[in-house]
């Protein structure tokens, strides 16, 4: 399997999970149920940014599944490629809205925060602005060795990077006794892969 079909192969299977998604909220709650995430001015950044429209109630989201699906063209050029990628961002935010707009606290029973709300992004602006905070990394999935992971995140701090965890190593960093949250740079999102979404907001 090339690049390319790892791409679009990715970029549709996400879109059918958000449509499946999406259907079934609207079963659920109705078309105009509200849809948003938590304390942001912004509803659903990521959408926002792409198409400068505000989404406010789950039936809008075909709208932007629509944007989405238009994204996905399976040819074999890169300029292509990065819609498509656009394609899965839109619709894992998509997947992550509807959690918000179908549970009252989807994230309470995780160690993860889910959406990072406006004030902490705010709060991040001027460090990664002047350098205090050099950089960003995103550590995704499950490690084979909970230790080699925590001295990775422990390089990371000890250098002033923010760091996100989504996915098992949420549960592992933690296993291992690294602190975490805004104060020590660690940050966990949350176990589904879609929530990674939540740091291309910041």
């Amino acid at each position: 399997m090339s690049l390319f079909d790892l791409i679009y192969t990715g970029s549709n299977t996400a879109y059918d999970l958000a449509c499946q998604t999406v259907e079934k909220a609207i079963e659920e709650k109705g078309e105009n149920a509200p849809v948003a995430f938590p304390e942001t001015a912004y509803s659903l950044p990521v959408i926002y940014a792409a198409t400068g429209n505000k989404i406010s109630k789950l039936i809008e989201l075909r709208g932007a599944l629509d944007i989405a699906k238009s994204l996905i063209d399976e040819q074999e050029d890169m300029q292509k490629a990065l819609n498509a990628g656009l394609a899965t961002a839109v619709c894992a935010e998509i997947i992550e809205s509807v959690k918000f707009a179908t549970e009252e606290q989807p994230y309470e029973q995780e160690t993860g925060i889910g959406f990072v709300p406006d004030s902490v992004i705010r709060s991040l602006g001027v460090p990664l602005v002047t350098g205090d905070i050099p950089g960003i990394a995103v550590i995704l999935g499950e490690s084979d060795n909970s230790e080699e992971l925590a001295a990775i995140v422990k390089d990371y701090q000890s250098k002033g990077l923010l760091t996100f965890l989504v996915g098992k190593t949420v549960d592992q960093i933690v296993d291992a006794g690294v602190k975490v949250g805004l104060e020590f740079r660690v940050i966990p999102i949350g176990y589904d892969v879609t929530a990674v979404i939540h740091v291309v907001s910041v």
